[in-house]
């Protein structure tokens, strides 16, 4: 794995490529809606669920977060459903200002 690459993502890192604050990061995993390791008092989002959500949303994916050869694609029916996405929110519409 080359220096750059990053396995794991935190919560800040992951809100700020969907655009959304790391609360609702929060809110999604423990919803469901994202897969997480639960760390200490932290979450730690895999670089291919990361890639996943990315991807799901329509997003690029930055060349820095390596997700591998197998980068998932499931079905749409078997992903998690991602209520209330980053597009077409407005300030406060999550709740969490």
């Amino acid at each position: 794995m080359k220096d750059s690459e990053q396995p794991f993502l935190s919560t800040r890192q992951m809100g700020t490529l969907l655009g959304v604050t790391r609360q609702t990061i929060r809110n999604w995993i423990n919803k469901g809606h994202i897969r997480a390791f639960h760390v200490g008092q932290n979450y730690k989002i895999p670089a291919r669920e990361a890639g996943r959500l990315l991807t799901g949303y329509g997003l690029p994916v930055p060349d820095w977060l390596e997700i591998g050869q197998g980068t998932p694609s499931e079905p749409a029916a078997e992903r998690p459903a991602m209520h209330g996405g980053p597009v077409g929110w407005t300030k406060g519409s999550s709740g969490n200002v």
